[in-house]
């Protein structure tokens, strides 16, 4: 799940907008400076094996930066294409990429919840998994590349969009940049589905927070490929790494054979990293040599692509006049639909602050009003507790768990919201130190002052406009007291549409003893605190609070504040053991609203 912040939108375009240095300074980005001073060092290696005994400073510099390339016509269109023309294509195309990934997330994730239910959550993270997830995702990413790339050659209309960046008469590393924003939005459509149904389908089955391994937020694979040589894919450096390697990995050689305007390289090496999907699709060529090769168009094409508005338009032009009328409403279309797309993400993102998360301490003033006018007016109230959980489970343990199944409820119920979890609640007297305040760290309070903060919260947020009041309280401590304010508070506000909601299904009737005794825990093991179910939920939770080194020392050992066996503890317990208390939770809530509607209805 993604929660979108308009914020970083703006700041993300403003950044690529009004910094242009950006991009150099910027490990997401192809030419990030780091990259470009291991493309120079690996440029060294290859002069100095091609001219031994000849190398300076100066034969090295004319070597890889002749002026003939990096000062030609080709090369200045390259600059101001991404200088003056490329900024306003990431106002078109920078709000939909933002949008597209996790949205296309999210339906793929609903999709597996429907379909395949049994599958949710049932791998336990680990190096094991996150390495997969991250191989997966760079050849999925690959491969859909490949496939772009493929369809912007073979069908016409594409083509003429994506001969903009064939046109390149000389290449240089800025030559990555020469993309018309309708290839862009090609790419970024396709790349879009398939890793967003990659990274569905492994958030869905891990068990726990899953990311791939990383540098500079970008996968670890790709940072190789960019730093080992990304940048000769554009230039005048023929790089080959010989037959056998050629077969597997894209050459910076075999890519500007991609460039040649020769027919035995048209369409030819299509892939980015990897080689065997051209190998697979019968479009590999490997060099057994160097290649004497023009770059640009067929007979001379190239030579109309002289500025960068010319980039943008002739595409346009060309469809007009060769390929018909038709053609070139296809491409009209595909242009409005650019500027639509855009339009309507960054509206969805600036508008829309259902998407921001459903935690009101993660949101704006503006946003909660907008969520409550938009329909969302019942709020979860979490009561957790700030005490003792054994050598083996931290004191935070019901604020880990009461917070995350609180925010799995409100998902499921889809019109909820969640206040802050009220974490200081009666956990014993404190003088003579009594019940879990026998052990440090505990924080206890009294009862009065517990439900005074339970009613001073409920009405605060009638005050704002909820409508349904969920108490959902994750400690047996707090159960007596959310049911005598809520009865109160009804009691006060019969005349009124908002009603107060003591979920006592979440704690009280979720099914989980007799799941795991249905598994063959006895009831002793499973214990009555921090014994099966509770190291269960925090090792699905928050892993981070449990340490298994004590699990065995703790063990029915009321002294130490435990009753119950931690050994028999697992994340895969946990998932079910939050499963239940949510689902017990959803369907309280749900018929408590369906009995508030029978009674307005009745009236």
């Amino acid at each position: 799940m993604w929660d979108g912040d308009p914020g970083a939108v703006i700041r993300a375009l403003i950044e690529r907008l009004d910094n242009p240095l950006a991009y150099f300074i910027s490990g997401g980005q192809r030419v990030y400076w780091l990259y470009f001073f291991w493309a120079i060092l690996i440029a060294l290696v290859f002069f100095v094996r091609a001219a031994p005994g000849k190398v300076s400073l100066w034969t090295f510099l004319r070597f890889a930066f002749p002026a003939s390339v990096y000062w030609s016509r080709s090369a200045r269109v390259d600059y101001g294409w991404f200088l003056f023309c490329r900024p306003i294509f990431v106002l078109l195309l920078l709000p939909p990429m933002l949008l597209l990934a996790p949205a296309l997330s999210v339906a793929f994730q609903s999709g597996l919840r429907a379909s395949v239910p049994g599958l949710q959550d049932t791998i336990t993270s680990s190096t094991l998994l996150v390495g997969l997830y991250t191989v997966v995702a760079i050849l999925v990413s690959d491969f859909a590349g490949f496939l772009t790339h493929s369809l912007q050659h073979r069908i016409p209309l594409l083509w003429e969009f994506h001969k903009i960046h064939h046109s390149a008469e000389k290449l240089t590393p800025m030559t990555v940049y020469r993309m018309h924003p309708v290839d862009d939005l090609l790419l970024m459509v396709i790349a879009g589905v398939f890793l967003a149904a990659t990274t569905a389908f492994f958030q869905f089955v891990a068990i726990g927070p899953l990311s791939m391994i990383s540098a500079f937020g970008v996968n670890i694979f790709f940072v190789a490929f960019l730093l080992f040589g990304a940048n000769l894919r554009h230039s005048h450096l023929w790089i080959d790494y010989g037959p056998s390697i050629s077969r597997w990995l894209i050459s910076p050689a075999q890519h500007q054979i991609h460039h040649s305007d020769d027919p035995r390289h048209r369409d030819r090496n299509m892939g980015l990293l990897f080689a065997f999907w051209d190998r697979l699709f019968g479009t590999l060529f490997v060099p057994d040599g160097r290649e004497e090769i023009r770059f640009g168009l067929a007979g001379g094409e190239e030579r109309e692509y002289s500025n960068p508005v010319k980039l943008f338009w002739l595409p346009f032009h060309k469809l007009i006049g060769r390929r018909g009328w038709l053609a070139a409403s296809s491409g009209g279309l595909i242009a409005v639909g650019l500027v639509g797309l855009s339009f309507a993400s960054t509206t969805v993102m600036l508008s829309e602050p259902q998407s921001y998360g459903v935690h009101l301490e993660d949101l704006t003033w503006l946003e909660v009003d907008g969520m409550i006018k938009g329909g969302k007016r019942t709020v979860l109230v979490p009561t957790a507790g700030h005490e003792q959980n054994g050598p083996h489970v931290v004191l935070g343990k019901h604020h880990h768990v009461v917070r995350f199944a609180s925010e799995r409820i409100a998902r499921e119920l889809g019109d909820t919201l969640v206040a802050p979890v009220v974490t200081y609640v009666p956990e014993g007297g404190i003088e003579p130190r009594e019940g879990h305040m026998r052990f440090p760290g505990t924080i206890s309070v009294p009862t009065e002052t517990f439900e005074s903060i339970l009613e001073y919260t409920a009405r605060s947020l009638r005050a704002h406009g909820f409508e349904k009041i969920c108490f959902v309280g994750d400690s047996g401590d707090n159960q007596d007291s959310q049911a005598r304010v809520a009865r109160r508070l009804n009691a006060e506000w019969k005349d009124e549409p908002t009603r107060v909601i003591h979920v006592d299904a979440y704690y009280a009737s979720n099914g989980q003893m007799e799941w795991l005794i249905e598994q063959g825990i006895p009831k002793e093991e499973v214990g009555r605190h921090a014994g099966v179910r509770d190291t269960s939920e925090i090792l699905y939770v928050h892993p981070e609070g449990a340490r298994p080194d004590r699990f065995f020392e703790s063990a029915h050992d009321g002294m130490r504040g435990v009753n119950g066996d931690p050994t028999r503890a697992s994340a895969e317990i946990g998932r079910k053991m939050i499963e239940l208390k949510v689902s017990a939770a959803v369907e309280q809530i749900r018929a408590a609203g369906d009995a508030a509607a029978d009674r307005a209805a009745s009236r």
